[in-house]
C-alpha cells in the first residue's frame, strides 16, 4: 500500500510540474502577486497590466541608478519622499499582509536591487526559475538560467530596453564605483585600470592638519594603481596622475569626439567604423553579392540533385553517371553551405558594427558642451581608461587611452 501511495504521489507531482511548465510556455502568469508596478489581469493568461499609481516610482528607480546613485542612496531618496514600500503597498492594495510588512515597512537597498534585476519591467515574463528537489524533499533549488521559461513582449513594459541595458551594464562589479564620506563617488571610479597588472586605478588624497585646532585638511587628489598603493613596487609600478589633469584630458577628448560628429557626421561614422575593424564598403558589398550568389547556387543544386534522382529511378541516365553527379553535387553543396555560414556571420557582425556606431553617435552628441564629468556621463559613454607608468619625469610623454562604449574593445579584467 505504501509503495502504491508513493507511486501515486510521484506521478501526481510529475503531472503538476508538467502543467505548470505548459502554462508558463503559454505565457500564463502563475505567481500569487504581480511585481511592484503591475497588476495581474483578469484575462485567461492573467496578463500583467501597468499600475499607473506606482509605475513612475519604478521608472525613477531605474533612472536614478543609471545616473550613478547606489541602491542604498535610492532607498534613502524614496524614504525621504515618503514613497510607500512594495510590501505595505501590496497590503493596502489587496488587503493581505505579507510576512515582512511588520519587519521592514521602508525601502531598503535590497528591495531596490531586486527591482533593478527584474526583467518583468521590460515586458519579459520569466517563470520556472525555481524547483524542488523532489516530491518528498521540498527544498527550493534555483534552476540554471538556460532552463527558465522566458516569454518576450508578454506585456507592456514600464521602462525601455536602452535604460535597462544601461542599468545592467552598471551592475558589473568593476563599474559599481567606490563611495567615500570625503568625496562621494568619483565619476571615473571603477573605470580606470592599470595596463600592467590589471588592477583598478583608484582615487587617493593627502591630508594635513592646520591651525591650533589641528583641523584636518584634504589636498592633492590623485589617481594611482591600487596594487602599487597597497603593496608597493614589488607588485607593480606607480601610475600616479593628478585628479584634475586626468579629468581635464577626458573632458577634452569627449568634446573632441562630439565636435567631430557635429561638424561632419558621415566622416565621423567612417572613422568610428574603422576603429571597429570594419571592412571597406566595397569589400562589404562584394561579400553581400557572394552571399546572394551562394544562396542562389544552393537552390540550383537542390533542383539538380532532385532531377538526378528522378533520372536514376526512371533509368533515363546510367546509374554510374547518376552516382558521380550526385557525389559531385553533394560535395559542392557542402562547400557552399560552409561558405554561406561564414559570410552570414560576417554580414551580421557588419550590421551590428553599424548599429553600435549609430548608438555611440547618438550618445556623444549630448556632450559637446560638457564642462564637468558626472557619474552618469562616464557610465553612459566610457568603457574604460588606462594610464601608463609614471616615472617622475614631468617632460616625458605618457600614454593615456580612453576607450569608448560601442566603438572600442570591451575591458577584460586580469585574472
Amino acid at each position: 500500500m505504501n509503495v502504491f501511495n508513493e507511486w501515486h504521489a510521484a506521478n501526481t507531482s510529475k503531472k503538476v510540474r508538467a502543467v505548470r511548465e505548459a502554462n508558463a510556455r503559454a505565457g500564463r502568469y502563475q505567481a500569487a502577486f504581480a511585481p511592484y508596478g503591475y497588476i495581474a489581469g483578469t484575462d485567461e493568461k492573467r496578463t500583467l497590466i501597468i499600475d499607473e499609481e506606482v509605475a513612475p516610482v519604478v521608472r525613477n528607480i531605474f533612472e536614478l541608478y543609471a545616473s550613478g546613485l547606489s541602491g542604498h542612496k535610492i532607498a534613502q531618496v524614496l524614504n525621504d519622499d515618503s514613497i510607500t514600500a512594495p510590501s505595505p503597498y501590496l497590503e493596502k492594495k489587496v488587503g493581505r499582509r505579507r510576512r515582512r510588512t511588520e519587519v521592514c515597512p521602508f525601502w531598503s537597498a535590497c528591495t531596490v536591487l531586486q527591482i533593478l534585476k527584474n526583467s518583468t519591467y521590460i515586458g519579459e515574463l520569466v517563470q520556472m526559475k525555481r524547483t524542488t528537489a523532489s516530491f518528498k524533499n521540498h527544498k527550493i533549488i534555483m534552476k540554471d538560467e538556460s532552463d527558465w521559461v522566458i516569454i518576450p513582449n508578454a506585456h507592456e513594459a514600464i521602462i525601455d530596453r536602452a535604460l535597462w541595458d544601461k542599468c545592467q551594464e552598471r551592475k558589473k562589479p568593476y563599474r559599481r564605483g567606490r563611495s567615500t564620506k570625503r568625496s562621494g563617488t568619483d565619476p571615473l571610479s571603477g573605470l580606470i585600470f592599470c595596463p600592467e597588472c590589471g588592477s583598478t586605478i583608484r582615487l587617493s588624497w593627502n591630508t594635513t592638519h592646520k591651525g591650533k585646532e589641528r583641523v584636518q585638511v584634504t589636498y592633492r587628489h590623485f589617481y594611482n594603481c591600487g596594487a602599487y598603493s597597497r603593496a608597493g613596487k614589488h607588485v607593480c609600478t606607480s601610475h600616479y596622475i593628478k585628479f584634475k589633469v586626468l579629468q581635464e584630458l577626458v573632458i577634452a577628448d569627449i568634446r573632441a569626439h562630439a565636435e567631430l560628429v557635429l561638424h561632419n557626421e558621415d566622416k565621423a561614422r567612417q572613422e568610428f567604423l574603422k576603429r571597429k575593424d570594419m571592412l571597406s564598403t566595397r569589400q562589404a558589398n562584394d561579400e553581400r553579392r557572394q552571399y546572394e550568389n551562394a544562396l542562389k547556387r544552393l537552390n540550383e543544386l537542390e533542383l539538380l540533385i532532385q532531377s538526378t534522382y528522378e533520372d536514376k529511378v526512371l533509368k533515363r541516365v546510367p546509374e554510374n553517371v547518376c552516382t558521380r553527379l550526385l557525389e559531385k553535387y553533394e560535395r559542392e553543396r557542402e562547400e557552399i553551405s560552409t561558405e554561406t555560414e561564414v559570410l552570414q556571420k560576417k554580414l551580421s557582425e557588419e550590421k551590428q558594427n553599424e548599429l553600435d556606431v549609430d548608438e555611440f553617435i547618438k550618445r556623444i552628441k549630448k556632450y559637446v558642451d560638457v564642462r564637468e564629468l558626472t557619474r552618469e556621463l562616464c557610465l553612459d559613454i566610457i568603457e574604460y581608461i588606462t594610464v601608463d607608468e609614471y616615472t617622475g619625469e614631468t617632460d616625458k610623454p605618457r600614454n593615456i587611452h580612453i576607450y569608448y562604449k560601442f566603438i572600442d574593445k570591451q575591458f577584460k579584467k586580469a585574472t
